[in-house]
C-alpha cells in the first residue's frame, strides 16, 4: 500500500474513531467526515494600495540623523511617540525587532524588516489589523559635510473597508506636509543638541 495514501486509525480517549488521511480528501474525527463540510466563502474584498515618496535635508552628520529613525531615537523628536519594545529583550534596534505603538485608530505592531547601518537604510512594516499594513523605508545620505539628505517611502495596503477608506483619503499634499514637519522637528532637535554642546 502507498504509505502516503495510508490512513492512520487511532482511538480517542472515549473510544471515538479518529482517522487521519495523508493524501486525499477524507477527514474523519469522532465519526464526522469533514471532507463533506462546506466552507463559507468569505465576502469579496479588494485591497486598496498607495505609495508616497519624499525627501528633505537637515544640518547634521548622517550617523546621528540616521539614529533618529530608530524606535527609541524617534522619541527625541516625534511628539507623543512612545514605542513599547517587545522582542528581542534588551535590544534597542535590530533587524527582526518587534515593537508596539498607539496610533490614532488603535494599536499598531511594527517589525524591523531591514536594517543596514553601513548604508544608513531601514525598513519597517507597521500592521494595524483593523485598517492596513504600511511599509516604511528611510535612507540617509551625506551629500555634503554636516548635511544629511533623508529619503522616505510609505506604502499602504488596506486590510479592511475602513483601511481602504483611510488610504483613499491620503494625498500627496498631506504627505508633503508630513515631510515638512519631520524636517522641522529634526532640525529643531539637532539645533538644541548644538546649543547644549556649546554650553548656551
Amino acid at each position: 500500500m502507498d504509505r502516503l495514501n495510508a490512513a492512520e486509525h487511532r482511538a480517542g480517549a472515549d473510544g471515538a474513531e479518529l482517522t487521519l488521511t495523508r493524501r486525499g480528501s477524507a477527514r474523519t474525527f469522532g465519526g464526522h467526515n469533514w471532507a463533506d463540510a462546506r466552507v463559507k466563502r468569505m465576502p469579496d474584498f479588494i485591497a486598496r494600495s498607495v505609495e508616497f515618496n519624499g525627501r528633505f535635508a537637515v544640518a547634521g552628520p548622517v550617523e546621528a540623523v540616521f539614529d533618529l529613525f530608530s524606535p527609541l531615537g524617534e522619541r527625541l523628536w516625534v511628539p507623543d511617540w512612545s514605542p513599547e519594545l517587545l522582542y528581542p529583550s534588551g535590544v534597542s534596534w535590530a533587524c527582526g525587532q518587534i515593537f508596539r505603538t498607539q496610533e490614532e485608530a488603535g494599536e499598531a505592531v511594527w517589525v524591523v524588516t531591514t536594517l543596514t547601518r553601513e548604508s544608513h537604510e531601514v525598513e519597517y512594516h507597521r500592521v494595524e489589523p483593523c485598517r492596513y499594513v504600511a511599509r516604511v523605508r528611510v535612507k540617509c545620505t551625506a551629500p555634503a559635510h554636516q548635511v544629511t539628505e533623508v529619503s522616505t517611502s510609505y506604502s499602504f495596503i488596506g486590510l479592511t473597508a475602513e483601511g481602504n477608506d483611510a488610504i483613499g483619503a491620503m494625498t500627496d499634499a498631506s504627505y508633503a506636509e508630513k515631510m515638512t514637519r519631520w524636517q522641522r522637528w529634526i532640525s529643531q532637535y539637532l539645533a538644541r543638541q548644538v546649543e547644549t554642546l556649546e554650553g548656551r
